[in-house]
């Protein structure tokens, strides 16, 4: 080693030393220092993130409801697409949606039936009959959808009976859709 120190220059012993020096500190760096650095970053967004929320003062909770409101009447503007159809078209949409809803839900849909179109103003009221079975939760929870998924469609009225001894409901429902008189809402 004494030989080869001594045969060197000292120019190309400075560029080795160099070289590892280097070496050493990039290898700290991607090994040691890299994770707990992006870690850092990280936590320091977070911290300036809850600050801000602190500073707003809005609680959380009052947060998740108006985005929970937003989100609610996207979905109306979204699904308010249905009602854009003609009538004859419009019943097809609704029973459909009527059949996928019922399925998620557990109900039974024992018949749907639309009824005549009749004038009101310079509206076109189109009802739909409906028969269902289900348990008690689940036919709330088949209208609670039906008045979102197909608004502005409007639940008009419903009566609930019991199903002999089971814990099943039968239900008559009558929704209503409302169509400009060109056919949309």
């Amino acid at each position: 080693m004494d030989s080869f120190i001594r045969n060197t220059e000292p120019r190309i012993i400075a560029i080795l030393l160099a070289s590892i020096l280097i070496m050493t500190l990039l290898a700290s760096y991607l090994y040691v220092f890299k994770n707990p650095i992006k870690s850092l970053k990280s936590n320091q967004q977070t911290l300036k993130l809850l600050s801000a929320e602190v500073e707003r003062e809005i609680p959380l909770g009052k947060q998740i409801e108006d985005l929970e409101q937003q989100a609610y009447k996207i979905k109306r503007l979204v699904n308010a697409s249905g009602q854009q159809l003609p009538q004859n078209q419009m019943i097809a949409y609704v029973i459909g949606q009527l059949d996928l809803i019922a399925v998620q839900h557990k109900v039974q849909l024992t018949s749907v039936m639309p009824g005549m179109a009749t004038k009101i103003f310079m509206f076109e009221e189109l009802p739909f009959n409906i028969e269902m079975k289900g348990s008690y939760f689940d036919l709330y929870n088949f209208l609670k959808d039906v008045d979102v998924e197909l608004a502005p469609i409007v639940i008009k009225s419903f009566s609930l009976i019991a199903d002999g001894e089971t814990t099943n409901r039968r239900m008559n429902a009558v929704i209503v859709s409302y169509l400009s008189e060109k056919g949309e809402l």
